[in-house]
């Protein structure tokens, strides 16, 4: 694992059992246990549904144990569970064996403090510092290591906990819920049902074998379908690890990040509970969500991308709504991280406050176009580096002036450069597109 990058903008990712082995898992215990273990010396630990999940959480378990730290395992459960949990209940930190939305080889460590909130890029630092140095660690001998706890009941917990937060009668809806085989397939259904709602769901059980394959937030194709064939209200589709949800209206159109922070905070400003009108989005979302928010007298706050750097900014400036066009939204008085269904409750509730189907609500954004392409490559960051890549950017973006703008970014959680092309006008941006790969694939040959 000389040259894979640990820390990405969603923790640690990679193929299971090439760059995330038992090997790894078990030093990656060591490692976290020795940075940051508190006084309380445990741990709760979650994970998605992929094949190897129990593999590589039970080596990650081994380690934990053997610096004396006691393991509480939730099983199958939601990401921002595990957060919650972790907070609520008095863990010294909390860890997710989870690869998000990823393909189904893929899987990854993700970490969270003992206020529910992801580690700092310090701890971060530490713990990848730390992991070849674990021969120096010192173990826990004889009777003082740590025990696993079965801590199955979590689920339970967060159900409770969502009912708590949403205590509002859902009767008059009928939804359609994709889960993608994944952490969501239990939790999310017996949610909207307690609360009253018709729920037809789609992908949904437990299946490592088929978790984010053609469904989920990914591929709402299937979830599309079964809602316009049952006149669903809304349709929810979830990643594998339910941090995030792309929704489908009753048309069977998607919605996307940006639609969802138009309506969330529209709803807020209704209610009067944005007090600080701020939102916090990233480089990514779309300029017509400022144009909405200027009317709103709401300002968006840029940064990048990455649930991490929409929280730290939600914190610092006490701010209480973020979130990203891939789903991820954080509402802070709710959830510490990016939590699907409490997006999808808060979706709901402005709907259930304004008697308007959502496809006609959602008009409250005008989306300008945007493209984008992805380009696999080993050498990301050197190609963001490059001059002449950035010199041909700048040179475009020139060009396009206030018509446009052009993001090019390293993937934080796969081996990928992402080209977005933004503009008023949808005919150049398939054009401006292919220039800018044209001369990422000739400084590659170079």
């Amino acid at each position: 694992m000389q040259n894979f990058r640990l820390f990405g903008t969603d923790g640690i990712r990679g193929i299971a059992g090439k760059e995330l082995t038992p090997e790894f898992s078990l030093k990656l215990g060591l490692s976290s246990a020795h940075v940051l273990m508190k006084d309380k010396r445990k741990v709760v630990l979650g994970r998605d549904s992929r094949i190897s999940g129990d593999m590589l959480s039970q080596a990650l378990s081994s380690g934990l144990m053997a610096l004396g730290v006691d393991v509480h395992d939730a099983h199958i459960i939601p990401t921002p569970a595990v957060s919650m949990l972790t907070a609520k209940y008095g863990f010294d930190f909390g860890v997710v064996c989870s690869a998000s939305h990823n393909p189904v080889e893929d899987n990854g460590f993700k970490f969270f403090d003992s206020n529910g909130f992801k580690i700092s890029e310090e701890d971060e630092d530490l713990i990848e510092l730390n992991l070849g140095m674990t021969n120096l660690i010192a173990r826990s001998p004889g009777v003082s290591v740590g025990k696993l706890y079965d801590f199955s009941e979590a689920q339970s917990h967060y159900i409770e906990y969502l009912i708590e937060k949403y205590p509002f009668n859902l009767d008059n809806f009928s939804l359609v819920i994709d889960t993608a085989y994944g952490a969501t397939s239990m939790v999310a259904p017996e949610v909207f049902r307690r609360l009253g709602a018709k729920v037809v769901v789609v992908h949904g059980e437990f299946n490592g074998n088929l978790i984010n394959v053609n469904c989920g937030s990914t591929n709402p194709q299937k979830m599309q379908k079964v809602i316009i064939e049952n006149n669903a209200d809304v349709g929810f589709a979830f990643d594998g690890d339910g941090d995030r949800v792309i929704v489908v209206d009753e048309k069977g159109e998607v919605l996307n990040g940006d639609h969802l922070l138009a309506i969330i905070a529209s709803n807020m400003i209704n209610s009067s509970r944005l007090a600080n009108p701020t939102v916090v989005g990233t480089v990514l979302t779309n300029q017509g969500l400022e144009v909405i928010f200027n009317k709103l007298g709401v300002n968006l706050i840029r940064v990048d991308v990455g649930d991490r750097n929409i929280v730290q900014t939600l914190r610092n400036k006490q701010l209480l709504l973020g979130g990203e066009r891939s789903g991820h939204l954080v509402i802070m008085d709710k959830s510490s991280t990016g939590d699907g269904i409490i997006t999808s409750l808060e979706l709901l509730n402005a709907l259930s406050s304004s008697g308007t189907p959502l496809s006609k609500l959602k008009t409250i954004l005008n989306e300008y176009p945007q493209g984008e392409i992805n380009h696999r490559t080993s050498k990301k960051h050197e190609l963001l580096r490059n001059p002449k890549l950035q010199e041909y950017v700048e040179e475009i973006n020139k060009e396009l002036g206030v018509r446009g703008r052009i993001v090019i970014r390293a993937s934080g959680t796969e081996p990928m450069i992402r080209v977005m092309v933004e503009a008023k006008e949808n005919e150049v941006i398939n054009p401006i597109i292919n220039k800018i790969m044209s001369r990422i694939l000739e400084i590659e040959e170079e």
